[in-house]
């Protein structure tokens, strides 16, 4: 009985080291995507080409008026928990990109839980994986603050840092 419970521990290592090596690989490409802005300032033009939950790629389009930036974990849950209580297309209903920074997130981390959650979201999710194209997007965002950036042609007109729901539904909605 004692060899039988140590077998069976060892398998359960060796199958929790092997999901972990496996989830552990990185799929994505950063030569695919890209965030193309000189300054985080109003009146600067920004481009950007990003995968979004499902790894298709996404690009900022002169039709987005606000970007919807997070870059922790406490922004992101405001966030996702506010647009869980809205209507399907709400986000493309208001010309809105919802972008994520997970560039912090281990890769086996990512791979294992996180990416498996978004994916369940009814909403897309564009995700920065890079912390130089996070960089170029965080206007001094503190944890649990979410950015809004907003847009008119791809060119930024207004930037917003806050924690409050209420009012980027004011916004978003504006």
């Amino acid at each position: 009985m004692k060899k039988f419970v140590l077998v069976v521990a060892g398998l359960a290592l060796l199958a929790i080291g092997l999901f972990i090596f496996l989830q552990s690989k990185d799929n994505y490409d950063p030569t695919k995507y890209y965030v193309k802005i000189d300054s985080l300032d109003k009146g600067e033009k920004i481009e950007l080409k990003l995968p979004d939950q499902f790894g298709n790629s996404v690009e900022l389009s002169d039709k987005t008026d606000k970007l919807l930036v997070v870059f922790d974990k406490e922004g992101a849950h405001k966030v996702i928990d506010f647009l869980k209580n809205k209507p399907k297309g709400y986000l493309n209903d208001h010309s809105v990109l919802f972008v994520a920074d997970i560039s912090k997130m281990p890769v086996v981390i990512r791979n294992t839980f996180a990416l498996p959650d978004l994916r369940k979201s009814e909403f897309p999710i564009v995700l920065i994986y890079e912390k130089e194209l996070s960089k170029k997007l965080d206007g001094g965002v503190k944890e649990g603050e979410f950015e809004i950036i907003v847009l008119d042609n791809s060119k930024i007109e207004d930037i917003i840092v806050t924690d409050d729901t209420a009012k980027m539904q004011e916004i978003l909605e504006k």
